[in-house]
């Protein structure tokens, strides 16, 4: 159970927790790969590379499958599929069941909304706008431009999101997918919930979230305004 007075700030990521994005993300790696490389990329590559961004995923199959990507591909590469998925969520993904209930939820109870994502910000913006709730969000953090030593699984992103936000890891709550992101968030502190998918093996986390969900409705039922 949650009470929602102990909580000034909730933290969401996006792809694969606010809208169910991986297996788009997923499938476009494998179609574009084979087609630009010849290679069919196994599930455990793809499954491997969840929730670290789009070039380091570039760069990890790269060497992984040595086909020898300079940086300048890798870019090109990532720039690709990032436009490819940005058009199939913007036109065919919806928001994860529940998300906007617990949205006027956290609003109507004077907590704070921010992201914090591997995703660009060109593509919460423009997922938001067509919602028109990207000004419900008080910071929007993208690690695209972060070394890869300060991005997820490191608790950087969220201490970042954190300062941003002017709140304490105990009074902030973080909405996770993928097992770097559990990682991210709970070694920066924060009480953390993992929503389920395909991808995820929480056997492999060190320490285990505070609650998996299948979706906002499910949390918003663990949330007390007492």
């Amino acid at each position: 159970m949650f009470n929602s007075s102990d909580y000034d700030a909730i933290i969401f990521d996006f792809d694969g927790t606010l809208v169910d994005s991986e297996p788009v993300w997923k499938s476009t790696f494998y179609d574009v790969f084979k087609e630009d490389y010849g290679v069919e990329l196994s599930q455990q590559i793809l499954w491997e590379n969840t929730g670290v961004g789009v070039d380091l995923s570039v760069l990890d199959i790269s060497n992984k499958l040595d086909l020898g990507m300079d940086n300048n591909e890798i870019q090109d590469m990532a720039e690709k599929l990032h436009q490819i998925v940005l058009d199939k969520i913007l036109s065919e993904l919806e928001l994860r069941e529940g998300a906007i209930k617990l949205f006027e939820f956290a609003q109507s109870n004077n907590i704070h909304l921010a992201i914090c994502t591997a995703s660009t910000t060109e593509l919460i913006n423009s997922y938001f706008k067509k919602y028109d709730m990207r000004d419900i969000f008080s910071v929007v953090f993208s690690t695209v431009d972060l070394g890869i030593e300060k991005r997820k699984p490191h608790p950087f992103p969220y201490v970042e999101t954190m300062r941003m936000l002017a709140v304490k890891p105990e009074r902030t709550l973080a909405f996770e997918d993928s097992c770097q992101g559990i990682t991210s968030a709970m070694d920066a502190q924060i009480d953390t919930v993992a929503i389920q998918n395909q991808f995820i093996n929480l056997n492999e986390l060190k320490a285990q979230p505070k609650f998996v969900a299948q979706d906002f409705l499910q949390v918003l039922e663990l949330f007390s305004t007492e």
